[in-house]
């Protein structure tokens, strides 16, 4: 989410202004919920593996991303991808995006007030 980092006090024909320098934070834009199992197979997912948080931020940004992948569930290795086998016996977790994660912007009149405004939100076998 976002933060409040430490306020600049402005002075303007004698009223006090705070202007409040706020900072985004990197990740995922969007919620993941755990999915079903799916089987080891990588033929619809990107070449890339990495960290469950760094697939998150790259299914972000890729359109045709509908789920993250974990061969053999190991919580390595992730890749992002567009289908995968669903299998209840399948030795890979999952994951999928569910919707927009909720931003918010403060505001404030003076150093005592802060106010929250939110924004609109949108929206072990080896993997062959």
């Amino acid at each position: 989410g976002l933060k409040v980092q430490n306020p600049l006090h402005l002075i303007d024909d004698g009223f006090l202004i705070a202007v409040f320098m706020v900072s985004a934070k990197s990740g995922p834009t969007k919620y993941y919920r755990s999915g079903p199992r799916a089987v080891n197979d990588r033929t619809n997912c990107n070449s890339w593996t990495g960290t469950l948080e760094e697939a998150k931020i790259r299914c972000d940004a890729d359109t045709t991303c509908t789920v993250l992948h974990d061969c053999d569930c190991d919580g390595n290795d992730w890749r992002y991808c567009s289908i995968v086998g669903f299998d209840t016996a399948g030795q890979s977790c999952t994951q999928s995006p569910q919707g927009t994660v909720k931003s918010t912007v403060y505001s404030a009149l003076d150093s005592s007030s802060l106010e929250e405004i939110p924004m609109s939100t949108p929206r072990s076998s080896a993997c062959v």
